[in-house]
């Protein structure tokens, strides 16, 4: 895996927890 998706996979996974914990 490119480091370049590696990155944009942990924003999406930020993202993610962001939406599910309200913040």
């Amino acid at each position: 895996m490119s480091e370049e998706k590696f990155e944009q996979a942990k924003g999406n996974i930020k993202a993610t927890i962001g939406d599910a914990t309200g913040h």
